[in-house]
Formats: structure tokens, C-alpha cells, sequence
């Protein structure tokens, strides 16, 4: 195997992590139509420039949820990629 060449594991992983999000996704927007109601949707997107994590929310909390799996998965990405350079 080429030293470039990402595992099978991985790209499994994260195929099955694209699948649930969508499927999250589905079920969330099918359950509050099913509730329905007068409801505030609150929103946000965060995200990762290089090393730079950025984002934005509607409401504070979900901004200090999103930044905070945002910086959990840069740490991740981190103690993950040690492995491939030693």
C-alpha cells in the first residue's frame, strides 16, 4: 500500500458519519413537522481554517457548543495524525 493512500477504516468511517448526519438530518426536519407549532429555530456553522477555527450562531449556547466540537475535533485530527508522521 502506497504511504499516501488513506485506510479502508477510514474512509468507512467516514462514509457511516456522512450517512447519520443525513439521516439526523431527515428525522429532525420530519419530527418538527409532525410537531408542529409556533418554534424558533436556531442555527450556526462552524468549521475549521487551517488551524484557525471560525463560526457563527443564532443563539449563544449553540455557539459555544458548536465551537466546542469544533476545537474536539481539531485536537482529534491532531492526536490522530501523530501517528502517520513518526
Amino acid at each position: 500500500m502506497k504511504k499516501n493512500m488513506m485506510p479502508q477504516s477510514i474512509i468507512a468511517a467516514g462514509m457511516l458519519f456522512l450517512f447519520l448526519g443525513i439521516v439526523l438530518i431527515l428525522t429532525g426536519s420530519f419530527w418538527s413537522a409532525m410537531h408542529s407549532g409556533e418554534r424558533r429555530t436556531e442555527t450556526g456553522i462552524f468549521g475549521m481554517i487551517g488551524f484557525i477555527p471560525f463560526g457563527f450562531a443564532t443563539d449563544k449556547r449553540l455557539f459555544y457548543l458548536g465551537l466546542a466540537l469544533t476545537v474536539f475535533f481539531f485536537l482529534l485530527f491532531l492526536i490522530l495524525g501523530r501517528g502517520r508522521h513518526g
